[in-house]
């Protein structure tokens, strides 16, 4: 909470003696040309306000630099032995690399690395309660993690495959966050639905 220099006067006081009914009531008539630059100067106000109220409401939405390049057209094998492929928009992760017909995932994503990925994981994602003293304390769990190597994957898959079928996702949006070891050849990261931890390897 921001707290301003008191000045003896609240905001309250202002909004109050601004609005109050009591200022519109019939006045002697000297005092009509007060009224009337009373009213002018309550107008002005109100204007102003409601200019600052249009202005803060289509300000527009952080335009988030992706770092999709660390992993376009590449592949990476899981610790588990299933593969992700990467190409410059999309990611299909298939449960048998030898068999990219069957039991896969594939939809969009979008990487982001670094101060991006802090702001993207805290803001963007916020429905996920990330916040940034979170993200400093994984910075302090090793000395492989910092700022510069910690990145979030946006994935939103669109197609499902099970034993041949095609079936419905119940969470599109599935993003991971963590960080990018070894020359940016090992990815050490969490699925955020289900606190799942993978490890990948690029090929």
């Amino acid at each position: 909470m921001y707290e301003t220099k008191a000045t003896g006067t609240t905001q309250a006081d202002v909004y109050n003696n601004a609005v109050q009914p009591g200022n519109f009531t019939q006045q002697p008539v000297s005092n009509v040309g007060k009224k009337k630059d009373k009213k002018k100067i309550i107008l002005a106000v109100l204007a102003v306000v409601l200019v600052i109220v249009i202005a803060s409401a289509f300000k527009p939405a952080k335009n988030y630099e992706n770092s999709n390049s660390l992993v376009a057209n590449t592949t990476w094998i899981a610790g588990d032995g299933s593969e992700v492929i990467f190409t410059d928009e999309r990611i299909d992760w298939y449960q048998n690399p030898d068999d990219h017909t069957d039991n896969y995932y594939s939809g969009e994503y979008e990487v982001y690395r670094g101060e991006e990925a802090v702001e993207y994981v805290t803001k963007e994602l916020s429905e996920y309660y990330v916040t940034k003293d979170e993200v400093e304390e994984l910075f302090d769990r090793s000395d492989l993690y910092d700022e510069s190597n910690f990145v979030v994957f946006d994935i939103r898959y669109d197609k499902m495959v099970v034993s041949g079928e095609e079936r419905d996702i119940e969470k599109p949006l599935v993003p991971w966050f963590g960080f990018v070891l070894e020359d940016d050849t090992y990815l050490d990261v969490a699925n955020m639905n289900t606190s799942t931890y993978y490890a990948f390897t690029k090929q």
